[in-house]
Parts: C-alpha cells; sequence; structure tokens
C-alpha cells in the first residue's frame, strides 16, 4: 500500500518500534504474555503467502482455492492456517498464513505431492505470487480470554534495519515499550524475523476488534511521538491493513 512517508510514519511507528522491543527484551514479552488474561496462540514457524487477484477473475480464483482447501487444512504438519484480505483492495489483495511447530514441519508440508500439485497450479489463478518463511519472535496478548487466535482486523508492518544500525534501533526501541503497550485497544501482537534474513527484515502484525479500535490505537498522543521519530531508526517501512476471512488450527 503506498502512501505519504509522513502518514506511514505515523501510522506505523508505534507497531514496528514495539515489535522490535519485544525481540530485543525478552523480560518485557515475558511479563505481558504470561498475564493471566493472555493466550499465546502463535507459532515458531511461519510461511507468509502474498497473491493478487487477476483481473476479472477474482471469483475463478476463490472457486479454485475451494477446490484444495480440504487437502491444505488437513495435514497434520500445519498447526494454523489464515485467510486475509487486503482492507483497501490494494496489492497484495491476498494473505495466507500457515504456521508450524518447526522449519522441518513446513519443509515437509511444502514438499508433500498434494501441496506441490495445488500451489503448482497458482500461476494460472493468481498474479504477483510471493513467500516469505518467518520466525517467530514474541506474541502479546491482551484483554479478556476470549479464546480468539485471530481478530478481524490486522496491520502488518515490514521494515529493514538501517545499514548497521540494528544494535542501535533496538536500544531506541526498548526505551519506549512501556508507552507502546498499555493500550486496551490493542488485542494481540506478534513480532517476526526473516528466517533468510531477506528483504523485509522484520514483520510485525497488531491485531484490532475493528479499523476504529486501530485508528484510535495509532492517534494515540504517545504512539504519534514516537512515530515521529522512527525516520531516524527503521528503513523501507511499509503497511497492509487486513480483514479476516478464514482460519482453522489446532
Amino acid at each position: 500500500m503506498k502512501i505519504s512517508s509522513k502518514l506511514l510514519y505515523v501510522l506505523s511507528g508505534g507497531l514496528l518500534a514495539c515489535g522490535f522491543v519485544m525481540s530485543a527484551a525478552p523480560s518485557v514479552h515475558e511479563a505481558l504474555a504470561q498475564g493471566p488474561e493472555a493466550r499465546k496462540c502463535r507459532y515458531p514457524v511461519k510461511y507468509l503467502l502474498t497473491a493478487d487477484y487477476p483481473a476479472g477473475r477474482k471469483a475463478e480464483y476463490l472457486e479454485w482455492t475451494k477446490t484444495h482447501a480440504a487437502g491444505l487444512d488437513a495435514p497434520s504438519d500445519v498447526m494454523r492456517r489464515a485467510i486475509y484480505e487486503n482492507y483497501y483492495g490494494v496489492s497484495p489483495n491476498r494473505v495466507v498464513e500457515y504456521e508450524f511447530e518447526s522449519a522441518e514441519a513446513g519443509a515437509r508440508f511444502f514438499a508433500k505431492k498434494e501441496t506441490e500439485a495445488a500451489f503448482g497450479e497458482r500461476p494460472d489463478f493468481a498474479v504477483n505470487p510471493r513467500a516469505h518463511v518467518l520466525r517467530l519472535l514474541s506474541e502479546y496478548a491482551s484483554g479478556p480470554p476470549s479464546g480468539k487466535c485471530a481478530y478481524p482486523v490486522k496491520y502488518l508492518f515490514s521494515t529493514d534495519y538501517p545499514a548497521g544500525r540494528k544494535a542501535e534501533y533496538l536500544e531506541w526501541a526498548n526505551s519506549v515499550s512501556a508507552d507502546l503497550t498499555e493500550s486496551s485497544l490493542l488485542r494481540r501482537l506478534a513480532s517476526y524475523v526473516n528466517h533468510y534474513g531477506a528483504s523485509p527484515q522484520r514483520f510485525v502484525e497488531f491485531e484490532f476488534e475493528s479499523t476504529e479500535d486501530a485508528a484510535r490505537y495509532f492517534a494515540g498522543e504517545k504512539i504519534r511521538a514516537i512515530a515521529e521519530a522512527l525516520p531516524d531508526f527503521a528503513a523501507n517501512p511499509q503497511m497492509r491493513v487486513l480483514t479476516l476471512r478464514s482460519q482453522s488450527g489446532k
């Protein structure tokens, strides 16, 4: 989603910093995630797949996915699958997540004949396909124990470290961690590192009950103040606003 740099920083500042805070300071994450109202739902490895609908063929794409849905949900290696659409209809239109207990489990799943057959057909029904293999760094859950492992709205952010300044970024992020995690509007956060060290190097997910809650969170005075400082510490930030379509898991 292409938006002005200023707006992107305002929207994404808190999220990107919070994700790195939690990876840099495990004690912060542990204190949050182990509270009586928290429920951890993410698995160590995530395959993040994105694609666009071919022009005028969205219905055809959705019909094709139905023919493989049962087979892709059934394998024991898949711990959780979630499907999202881009809230604004921009690229990528579709985001699909597969979560696994290990990188080996993910490799086994994508090496299965049924999986290879399904994804071998993908170029006929989707355009601009992309895949990222991610490792979970931290997870934070807040609010009442609703039992949800996914909320209706997800802000997905990605970024790179400025060259040679990873440690500097993490130190700054740690200094603002308390302000970033105090809002009850945030329902779940998870941060990831790219398994192969490629760009984007970091992914951070913020989940909310609604787009209205998300807007209120990012408009908070403390979040906006932190966002103003973000351009000095992060490179190539990107934002995607997603809406949950379905999920399955164990």
